[in-house]
């Protein structure tokens, strides 16, 4: 077995969501199926890009535009940058609870791996693509973490997800960023992807929150 790479870490910020946000305190409780899933392990999803250095892909760009295209997204989707926490007065309640300080943990990284090796269709050792992915704890917590990672050379950029599985699961928890974050869109699953390729608003989804 090859030897697993080091991850350096270079930044770790908040994301907050941007308007329409609310500016209150609010929560929405999770159902039978939900609760379900609560001690489960996240959902991990990784979405590799390929890059090309000299050509416009500038990877302090992107990563400036994947930060306020989360922003802008998490605005419309604004449970996602809080806490699944126990319901105050209950004991076996649960809900995602969101309050204006709260934001998603965004990390900056750098992997000397290739992309053609980690992106190919071929099987791939699994150790050498979980430190792509940003943990989250399972159990009560942060619902959402974030990590964009520069690949060797800076030929490519890979993006980790980590959800919930409480909040997100199936094909509701692929928000993947979209290749316009880089160059022209191929898939646009969800918010995140159109908005880091637009300056047109997300569409908010219907909450009782």
């Amino acid at each position: 077995m090859a030897p697993i790479l080091d991850l350096s870490v270079f930044e770790s910020a908040v994301v907050a969501p941007s308007p329409p946000a609310p500016e209150t305190a609010c929560s929405l409780p999770l159902n039978f199926f939900d609760v379900f899933w609560l001690n489960s392990p996240p959902v991990e999803r990784v979405f590799f890009y390929r890059l090309t250095p000299g050509t416009g892909d500038d990877i302090t760009s992107i990563l400036s535009n994947l930060k306020s295209s989360l922003s802008q997204a998490l605005g419309a989707f604004y449970p996602l940058a809080g806490r699944l926490r126990l319901t105050p007065g209950t004991d076996d309640r649960y809900e995602l609870h969101y309050q204006p300080a709260d934001g998603v943990t965004f990390t900056v990284a750098e992997y000397d791996a290739d992309v053609d090796e980690l992106a190919e269709d071929e099987p791939r050792e699994v150790a050498k693509i979980l430190p792509l992915v940003p943990p989250l704890p399972v159990g009560v917590g942060p619902v959402l973490t974030v990590q964009a990672t520069v690949l060797r050379g800076g030929r490519g950029l890979a993006i980790g997800l980590a959800l919930h599985h409480a909040a997100c699961d199936g094909s509701s928890s692929t928000p993947g960023p979209p290749r316009p974050v880089l160059a022209h869109a191929r898939r646009r699953p969800l918010s995140w992807t159109g908005l880091s390729s637009t300056t047109q608003a997300a569409a908010a989804p219907y909450t009782s929150c």
